[in-house]
């Protein structure tokens, strides 16, 4: 049997224990509220600064009008306009055009590119396109405002290159022929720029020039039809269809080696027509 003195002891040590963990839970508990606070800290610090730079930011910036009232209060037309070049602006501010106004390209090669030692190892192509990429407007070679006179609901524009007569006389006898499906009538036009070699300016251009005397289908720019120069043409239809095509409701724009369904198009504009802005 225990002693007094023994049970006492056991007692002491048992008590010494629990003290022990009670002091080791309690330090624990504070470590980690203090391992947790300094992130958390930081992190809405970091909230707070991030905030306050965006707050800053758009203090900096010119305050915006909510959108429904842009164009209604005239907000724009207060704002300092970008700066063109004279070309440039005259293109920008057109209105209301009702011809071709291009009538000369005025474009000169960049010869300070030839004493640069990486231009004179670049390919011809690459060349060419370096030498006149600051040209930006040319004028028609080829011209059918006709085309878009009175009411189109559908204008099939076609991308091509001179010397494929083959595929253009492929889309004019079977989905890019001319037509009118219940009352809708659609018409066909192609865009091309001039042959880009020597050899093919002598050959194709004439032949282009008579293929459109037969069929008067083709918006001919002069500018070199290359793979560099596809943006020209993109912007110049663009132009052409402002300055002309005030009536025409819907335009298809492809290329000459594929195959459209102008009925799956004509059908899907029918399903469409209740939606502003389609593209």
């Amino acid at each position: 049997m225990m002693s007094n003195r023994d049970r006492w002891r056991v007692y002491k040590q048992v008590s010494v224990v629990f003290l022990l963990a009670v002091v080791a839970l309690t330090v624990v508990q504070k470590g980690s509220v203090n391992v947790r606070t300094p992130f958390a800290l930081e992190r809405q610090t970091r909230i707070a600064t991030f905030q306050g730079s965006g707050a800053a930011e758009e203090d900096k910036s010119i305050s915006r009008p909510p959108m429904k009232s842009f164009w209604k209060t005239g907000w724009h037309k207060q704002q300092p306009k970008a700066q063109f070049t004279t070309q440039e602006n005259r293109i920008t501010e057109e209105s209301g055009l009702s011809t071709w106004d291009v009538t000369s390209s005025n474009c000169s090669a960049n010869l300070n590119l030839s004493s640069q030692q990486w231009f004179n190892d670049l390919e011809d192509n690459f060349k060419q396109f370096m030498l006149y990429r600051h040209c930006r407007f040319f004028p028609m070679l080829l011209n059918h405002p006709e085309k878009c006179s009175g009411e189109i609901h559908l204008l099939m524009v076609i991308k091509s290159v001179a010397t494929q007569h083959d595929r253009r006389d492929v889309i004019r006898k079977t989905w890019g022929k001319e037509q009118e499906v219940n009352g809708k009538r659609v018409k066909t036009l192609f865009l091309l720029g001039t042959p880009s070699s020597e050899a093919e300016r002598a050959n194709h251009q004439k032949l282009v020039e008579y293929e459109d005397y037969i069929y008067g289908d083709i918006l001919q720019w002069d500018f070199l039809d290359s793979f560099f120069n596809l943006t020209l043409k993109e912007t110049h239809f663009l132009k052409w269809f402002h300055t002309y095509c005030s009536g025409v409701r819907y335009v298809f724009k492809g290329d000459d080696d594929v195959f459209v369904s102008v009925e799956n198009i004509l059908e899907f504009l029918e399903s469409s027509s209740h939606v502003k802005n389609l593209l």
